[in-house]
């Protein structure tokens, strides 16, 4: 992947367009795709690249991290860096991208095993925002994933300001699952949530809590939630 990234830099064209984002968000609990991977208080630093092509495909890379902030010094207080690479691009109303991501693990007891996937995702701009993205486990676990979302912003006035809020859900579906992952394959879990966002002195601030339905036995029936804040660049 770092590979990937240095050619990122290469290949690119110089009067590509570039924009940057940094955010931290501060959640309850790291949950991921209806397993709680961590139980407490997560800290999720992330930092992107966005590289706007001519004809308006982009090219962009990041990297995210979960921290834990328990503050407590045991075998489950592991880290995690992931980084994405992807290109995207718009045929009318409809977003495709096409990308890699890998995941590493440390500092954990037992250890989890680091591991990549391909993915790619179409997503409709349409009602209720449908985004369908699969992905595809080539490392560590040899098995897909199939992820549905829906979401839908309400905008509205109260107390002389305007808000908005985004309902939505969102359905895990695994195939070929591995066991240790999953104990079959099929329907893993439903999360429902709801999250809002406004503008703080260039500053979005974005709080979230979601409810997700575990439905396999490795999966946690659990509310979550925290807040992100992030700045663009």
């Amino acid at each position: 992947m770092r590979l990937l990234f240095l050619l990122l830099f290469l290949v690119l064209p110089a009067q590509a367009e570039v924009d940057g984002g940094l955010s931290l968000g501060g959640f309850s609990d790291y949950v991921f795709r209806g397993r709680l991977l961590y139980d407490g208080p997560s800290l999720q630093p992330r930092a992107s690249l966005d590289y706007t092509l001519d004809g308006g495909s982009s090219v962009s890379g990041a990297l995210w991290m979960h921290v834990p902030a328990s503050g407590e010094h045991d075998g489950r207080n592991f880290t995690e860096l992931d980084s994405t690479l992807s290109y995207n691009t718009q045929v009318g109303p409809i977003q495709l991208s096409f990308g890699h991501q890998s995941y590493a693990f440390f500092d954990r007891s037992p250890p989890l095993e680091d591991t990549a996937e391909l993915f790619s995702a179409v997503s409709f701009d349409t009602f209720l925002q449908p985004k369908l993205i699969a992905y595809w486990d080539y490392a560590a676990f040899d098995y897909s994933y199939l992820e549905l979302s829906l979401s839908q912003g309400l905008d509205f006035e109260l107390l002389a300001r305007k808000w908005n809020i985004t309902p939505y859900a969102l359905v895990g579906w695994a195939i070929s699952a591995d066991e240790r992952l999953y104990s079959r394959s099929g329907l893993e879990h439903i999360t429902y949530g709801v999250l809002s966002e406004f503008e703080f002195q260039g500053t979005t601030i974005l709080p979230t809590v979601s409810y997700t339905n575990g439905v396999d036995r490795l999966t946690k029936s659990t509310f979550w939630g925290g807040i992100t804040v992030q700045r663009s660049f």
